[in-house]
Parts: structure tokens; sequence; C-alpha cells
């Protein structure tokens, strides 16, 4: 799957990215900087480390770079974010300065679909309406335990990456797109990212443009294991919603009548990793 060109952003001055596998020679896989005229070959244990500004807060965009697909294999490596500032510190002062809202509802899925006595037909899920303007989806159990035990080895690759049958991944994506109401050749290949209590998650301080071109028009966030205190949060909604294995949570990023743009926040649990999938969908097609 291509990763496709992207920046990774003015609040982000430095980028490592670490190859943890080779790959068979002339396989592809490469990290590609289109503007620069440079392409960087996955070697086992190697990084890549570049420069995302020009100067604080300015990007330089000869950085914008791509993942190749690999041909025939799967390529596995590690981003590494370093930013401008403190992001605890950071992302508690815009909170204020924002005037978001402390007090949260919290959605509990596996109490949702406790107390949903609806009888579905075989292939049919539920999904619960949380929010109609801008649209926010709640659909837990929306793949099946093998399918939650693939998309895991990704976060921890089995030393044999034959075990899997790439074809399981398919499948995810294509129930995913069916959750999101999008076809999947709008979405960007699913990632699966880890959270531990001493990490800020992805789109803390990011401006309306900026979020968009990282989540897209329509979000979907999919729970992979159980973690005290890792919920999503949508604090202009004043939602959050528990932490639910194969749980997966759809939104609009934008709406007509919603002013500026619905943001996510995914906390970080208070011990423990939180393993999660990300699928975002574009306007145009992107595969």
């Amino acid at each position: 799957q291509l990763f496709n060109r992207h920046h990774d952003g003015r609040f982000r001055p430095k980028t490592v990215f670490i190859y943890l596998n080779d790959l068979p020679e002339n396989d592809g896989g490469e990290t590609l900087f289109p503007d620069l005229g440079l392409k960087f070959v996955p070697r086992k244990g190697a990084a890549v480390m570049w420069s995302n500004v020009i100067s604080p807060g300015v990007e330089d965009n000869r950085t914008i770079h791509l993942g190749m697909p690999p041909r025939t294999s799967t390529k596995y490596g590690v981003n590494c974010f370093f930013n401008e500032k403190p992001l605890r510190e950071w992302e508690a002062a815009n909170s204020a300065k924002r005037g978001l809202s402390v007090a949260l509802r919290r959605v509990d899925p596996a109490v949702l679909l406790q107390e949903d006595k609806t009888i579905l037909r075989p292939g049919q899920l539920r999904a619960f309406a949380l929010c109609e303007d801008p649209r926010v989806r709640v659909i837990p159990r929306i793949i099946t335990d093998e399918e939650v035990q693939a998309l895991l080895a990704l976060a921890h690759p089995p030393a044999d990456s034959e075990a899997i049958d790439p074809e399981i991944y398919a499948s995810i994506e294509h129930c995913i797109a069916a959750a999101a109401g999008r076809p999947v050749e709008k979405m960007e290949p699913l990632k699966v990212g880890k959270c531990t209590p001493d990490m800020t998650p992805d789109g803390v301080d990011l401006s309306d443009q900026e979020y968009l071109k990282r989540f897209g028009t329509v979000a979907v966030f999919l729970f992979l294991n159980e973690i005290e205190a890792a919920d999503l949060c949508f604090p202009r909604l004043g939602l959050e919603i528990a932490s639910c294995t194969a749980c997966a949570v759809v939104w609009s990023t934008t709406s007509p009548s919603f002013p500026g743009v619905l943001r996510h926040k995914a906390q970080p649990p208070r011990s423990g990793t939180r393993i999660a999938a990300m699928g975002v969908f574009r306007d145009v097609q992107v595969r």
C-alpha cells in the first residue's frame, strides 16, 4: 500500500523514521522525497532523519514525502516525531484558550451493546448515533476477534510475516469503508499505532487546515484493546467514548452548520499501552 504524499507539520521540527526489517532486493518500499530527488531503501535498524521546518513555525515543503508500497512483502517502521513545545502543557493551555468543555458525557460501547435488544440478521452491525450534526457514530464489534489479532500483529510484528493472510487486511478496510459510508478507493491505508502514558496522541494543536490534511473529511478510530482511561474525546461536543475492543468511532470532521472543525482527542492511558487503528477518508480517490 502507498502512504501518500504528506508533510509532518510545522509544529514538528524533526522526524526520525526507523526501519524495522529488510525487504528483498528491488522489492520497493522506499521512503521517497520527490522534491529533493531522494529515495531511501529500507534496511533493518537504519533510520532517516529530516527537518520539517525552515525556521520556527515555517514548513519546509521540500520534505514532503511518501512511503512507496513493497511489491511482495511487508514493511515495518516507526515514526518518531520531535515537537516544538512540551505537548502536555501546550495541549492544556490551548484547551483553556479555546474554552473547550471540561465536563464530558462518557459513553461505554459495551453498555450500549448490552442494553440494545434489537435482533440483527446475519452480517448486520449495530451502530449508535451520538451526534447528528456533525455526525458521530459508535459501532461496537465491527470486526471479528481474528481480525483484531491480525491488526495487533502489525503493532507486534510476528517473526513469520507469512503467518497472516494479507487478504484479511483488505476485508477489514472494506468493512471500515462501509461503516464510514465511503468507497474504499477514497480511504488512506489503515494505520495501526500504539500509545503509552508518556505519549500525547496525534492531532494536538493543529490548525483547521492541518487537521483536515491529516484526518480528512471522515475519520474512523478503531480500538484494538481495552485500557483504563484511554478514551476518545470530542471536547466541543462534550463526548467521551470509552475504549472497547473492536469498537469503531466514525465522525465527520466538518459540517455545513458546525463552525470550524470537529477535532478528536485520544487520551493517553494511565498505564499500559493502547493500540488502535485509524482510517482516514478523502473527497478524492487515493488508491
